[in-house]
């Protein structure tokens, strides 16, 4: 199992969320994706949500297929909310299986997430 932290401070406010997770990735030439999700009924919706961003930006650089469950999801009261753990979602999945993730952007001066529709890429500047 794996797990991805996402925390941000933002103008004095917190972003949190942490995904355990396990991803199966079987290299074919058919693309197809499962989803199994055994956390808090509360954020189903929204790692659901993730995963299926995910696969849009994952079948552009690759195919085959992918198994992906949901152990946990750990989240504060304050700080977590859908949106926050649908992004950490799909940045946990990117970075596991070593896609880009030039796709997503977390502005913190605009307080934004950014999803990039899955044809084009953002240019990112760190």
């Amino acid at each position: 199992m794996q797990n991805y932290v996402f925390k941000q401070q933002v103008q004095g406010r917190g972003c949190y969320a942490i995904i355990g997770f396990d991803i199966i990735y079987e290299e074919c030439s058919e693309n197809t994706i499962e989803f199994t999700y055994k956390g808090d009924p509360k954020w189903e919706g929204a790692c659901k949500a993730g995963a299926l961003i995910f696969y849009d930006y994952f079948t552009k650089e690759k195919s085959g297929r992918i198994n992906i469950v949901i152990h946990h999801v750990d989240w504060l009261p304050v700080d977590s909310n859908n949106l926050i753990v649908m992004y950490a979602c799909v940045k946990a999945f990117l970075d596991s299986q070593s896609v880009e993730s030039n796709y997503l952007d977390f502005n913190k001066s605009d307080e934004c997430f950014v999803f990039a529709e899955p044809r084009k890429r953002l240019k990112v500047e760190n």
